[in-house]
Parts: structure tokens; C-alpha cells; sequence
């Protein structure tokens, strides 16, 4: 039973790879499969990053401030909605999405500008405009925006830790506090 349950599998997995080195070439296939590795592997990462994240933040939530409690609500809040953006929504959603993630933008550039760092207000100030509900952004492809929904929330993180940078020892924050908690 083992073995024959063992020649079905690699027949079946042999006439995969047949089928996509017939429709695509080898070459295309090695690096489908290497792509779809690569992903994988930083699924994993982002995986245990956001684990970690959520660790130092039950630990440190208590202490946060105001503000910093209500911007990581929001980074929460885009993250959230940016992933499930990737499935099929209303256009309704999107326009809310696009307020959120306008809002989140426009609080992490007031941080920016608290602490004084030039590039991440410019960061935060692109983003903002990006997202802007008033006058829309229209690239038309959904791919496109997936790929750019996921550089923001990249962004969003990346500033807020570097921002807790600047504020570790001026400023007790929750931010801070998981920049420490996770270098």
C-alpha cells in the first residue's frame, strides 16, 4: 500500500513539473519555485516578528501613553485593513481604508516632526498625500496597490521604530519600549 500510494505521488508531483517545464521552460520553473521559497520564507519572518511584536506590546502596553497607544491602534488598525485588502472588496472599503491609512500617516508625521526627523515627515507626507480621500490616487491596478499597501505598512513600522529611537530615554513610550525589546 505504501509503496503504491508512494509511485502515485511521484507521478503525480513528476507530471507537475512536466506540465509547467512544458508550458514555461525549466528555467522559469526553477525560479517559480524560488520565488514561491522566498516568499515563504519571509512569511515565516514577518510571522515570528509580529509574535514577538505582539509579546513586548502586552508587556508594555499598561505603561504606554495617549499617544502612542492611539497611534499603534491606527498602525494596527492599516495593517489589518491593508491585509484584507488583498481579497475582494467593495470600493466602499477601499475608500475607507484610504481615510485610515491617511489618518495613520498624518499622526506618525506629526511624531516625525516632534523628534525632528526630515526624511521620515517626507515619508509620512508622500504616504498621507497617497492615501488622500479628497482627491484620489487612481492607479487602476489592484496588484499595484497591493504591492504599495504592503510598502506603506513596511513603512509605517519601520518609521515608528526609528522614531522610537530618537525618543528612547526622552520619552518613556510603548514604541520605544518595543524598539528596545526587539534590538
Amino acid at each position: 500500500m505504501g509503496e503504491a500510494l508512494e509511485r502515485s505521488l511521484a507521478y503525480a508531483v513528476g507530471g507537475l513539473f512536466d506540465g509547467l517545464q512544458r508550458e514555461f521552460g525549466w528555467w522559469k520553473v526553477i525560479l517559480i519555485i524560488l520565488g514561491i521559497s522566498v516568499g515563504l520564507m519571509i512569511a515565516a519572518a514577518l510571522a515570528r516578528m509580529t509574535l514577538e511584536l505582539g509579546k513586548v506590546l502586552v508587556k508594555t502596553w499598561p505603561r504606554a501613553s495617549r499617544e502612542v497607544r492611539g497611534f499603534v491602534i491606527l498602525a494596527v488598525l492599516s495593517t489589518v485593513g491593508v491585509l484584507l485588502a488583498l481579497a475582494e472588496m467593495p470600493y466602499s472599503y477601499y475608500m475607507m481604508l484610504r481615510v485610515l491609512v491617511c489618518l495613520t500617516s498624518v499622526v506618525a508625521l506629526a511624531k516625525a516632526r516632534k523628534t525632528h526627523l526630515e526624511l521620515w515627515q517626507w515619508v509620512f507626507g508622500v504616504i498621507a498625500a497617497l492615501y488622500n480621500p479628497f482627491l484620489p490616487v487612481h492607479l487602476g491596478d489592484k496588484d499595484l496597490w497591493a504591492l504599495i499597501n504592503f510598502v506603506t505598512v513596511v513603512l509605517f513600522w519601520s518609521g515608528e521604530y526609528r522614531i522610537a529611537a530618537v525618543l528612547v530615554g526622552s520619552e518613556s513610550s510603548l514604541i520605544s519600549r518595543l524598539y528596545q525589546g526587539l534590538h
